[in-house]
């Protein structure tokens, strides 16, 4: 099994943005970073939520599962659920992996 580890702002990190910017709190920071691909993981990790759990032990398995749309019926959503995307984290065995620009980087 591979958790799934995610972040996104809701609708009161957005006004805050709206109003003061991306580095007006630790967690929209940490998503400005995300989105231009720059996060520091082991800095941000305390902004993730786990979103899912894939019924898959191989990494790329769980990219193409989770971004291709197929075999659904293996993925235990357990909150708002995005496609695989740089900077998500998974989890296999106790080992934590980024989605990096190619492959996956172990942390």
């Amino acid at each position: 099994m591979i958790s799934v580890y995610q972040f996104n702002l809701n609708e009161e990190d957005k006004e805050i943005v709206k109003r003061e910017g991306y580095d007006a709190t630790e967690k929209t920071t940490a998503y400005a970073d995300k989105a231009f691909g720059e996060i520091a993981i082991e800095k941000w990790f305390n902004q993730y939520e786990k979103v899912a759990v894939v019924e898959s032990n191989d990494l790329d398995e769980t990219f193409h599962i989770l971004n291709v749309g197929e075999k659904t019926d293996r993925v235990n959503k357990l909150g708002k659920l995005y496609s695989l995307s740089v900077g998500d984290v998974l989890e296999k065995d106790g080992e934590f992996f980024l989605v990096d620009t190619v492959g996956f980087k172990r942390f």
